[in-house]
C-alpha cells in the first residue's frame, strides 16, 4: 500500500477519469475535479470541498501501475477493475 499511497496522494488540485469494469465490461466512466486524495484503512477517496466525491475499498484489488498513458493506474482482480486516469 505505500506505494499506492505515494503515488496517488502526489495528486491534488486535479481532474481524473475513472472507469469502472466487471468481467472486463465497462460499467461506469467518470470525470471530476478534487482537491486531493486520501487513503485510510485501505479505502481510497477523492475529496472535494473536503467532502468525499468517490471512494472504494483497494483491499479487494492489486495496485498497477498502466503503460497505455502517463499518470494511468488500475486497481485489478479476477472479477473487476478501477481505473485511475489524471490527465
Amino acid at each position: 500500500m505505500t506505494l499506492t499511497k505515494t503515488l496517488l496522494t502526489n495528486y491534488y488540485n486535479r481532474q481524473v477519469i475513472i472507469n469502472t469494469y466487471e468481467e472486463e465490461c465497462l460499467i461506469e466512466k467518470e470525470g471530476f475535479a478534487f482537491d486531493k486524495i486520501t487513503i485510510l484503512s485501505d479505502q481510497v477517496q477523492l475529496i472535494k470541498d473536503d467532502i468525499i466525491i468517490f471512494s472504494f475499498d483497494s483491499s479487494m484489488y492489486q495496485f498497477k501501475v498502466l503503460d497505455d498513458f502517463n499518470h494511468y493506474y488500475a486497481f485489478e482482480n479476477e472479477l473487476s477493475k478501477v481505473e485511475l486516469y489524471f490527465p
